[in-house]
């Protein structure tokens, strides 16, 4: 992205650009979400007057932070230490692209062997249940706890899920 100030629309191609040479499971999900960022991008390049594609961007992520502090709260207490060893076990470092939330849980049955339409006779159906209760705000804020819990908590500060869950404002059952 530039640093000049540039109010073109910004082409699916550029941001194809933008995404080359990341690592695969990055590059994965950079690649599901560029129709949602070419989108974000250009209606807000558009309503930003003299704004670039970088302050764009930069404005996105202050909102998505805002967001998820705001939603952590709403999650605490509704998993338990097992629960979310389910979902580490079945998203392993996974970087979460937009459609990724609305498929959490028959990803998490096809990880498990079970049809989704089965879960309601399995012990799993009411750990399902509270997934397919959640919003679509907290679904994304589960991915986004979920990536960092792998990548932060545990790969670099060695911490125990239910203990760097904790640190970011989310307590569990």
């Amino acid at each position: 992205m530039s640093e000049t100030t540039n109010t073109a629309p910004i082409t699916p191609n550029a941001l194809a650009a933008i995404g080359r040479g990341l690592p695969v499971m990055l590059n994965q999900s950079w690649s599901f979400s560029t129709s949602y960022m070419h989108a974000y991008v250009n209606t807000h390049l558009a309503s930003c007057d003299g704004a670039n594609e970088n302050q764009v961007g930069l404005m996105a992520a202050a909102r998505l932070e805002w967001l998820l502090r705001q939603t952590r709260m709403e999650l605490s207490n509704k998993f338990t230490e097992r629960d979310i060893a389910t979902l580490m076990n079945c998203f392993q470092g996974d970087v979460f692209s937009p459609d990724q939330f609305y498929s959490l849980v028959s990803d998490v049955c096809a990880d498990f062997g079970y049809d989704i339409d089965e879960i309601e006779d399995l012990d799993f159906g009411h750990f399902a249940q509270k997934l397919l209760a959640l919003t679509a705000a907290q679904r994304l804020t589960l991915a986004d706890a979920l990536e960092q819990t792998w990548h932060i908590g545990m790969k670099e500060k060695n911490q125990s899920p239910a203990a760097y869950l904790s640190s970011i404002g989310i307590e569990l059952l």
